[in-house]
């Protein structure tokens, strides 16, 4: 799947409802063109990225017993300048160890 040329149409976030702000444990969701990708990470040194696989217009559940209420927030000053932008290229970049940077798609 190429990501690079696909314009960020839509992102989504999850914020609590009683103070919106945002819930950076949940998925940062991003739109290129009808390709969903998914980034979350809950370690400083851990990410985990997927596609397609999340509604962000499902409520979120779980948490009945929480004096917090998440929900999918498609506003952020931070991303709202993004979209309709062209995704030039992507990059993974692994800090803090000696590895070497990897770029998705591999060089050929």
């Amino acid at each position: 799947m190429k990501l690079a040329g696909r314009r960020l149409t839509e992102f989504a976030l999850v914020r609590f409802a009683e103070d919106g702000d945002w819930f950076a444990e949940c998925p940062v969701v991003l739109d290129f063109d009808g390709v969903q990708v998914e980034v979350c990470h809950s370690k400083f040194d851990e990410v985990a990225i997927g596609w397609d696989t999340i509604d962000t217009e499902a409520s979120i559940t779980g948490w009945e017993s929480s004096e917090l209420t998440p929900r999918w927030s498609h506003r952020d000053e931070r991303l709202e300048p993004l979209v309709d932008q062209e995704l030039r290229e992507v990059v993974l970049l692994e800090c803090g160890r000696q590895s070497p940077i990897v770029t998705w798609p591999p060089a050929r």
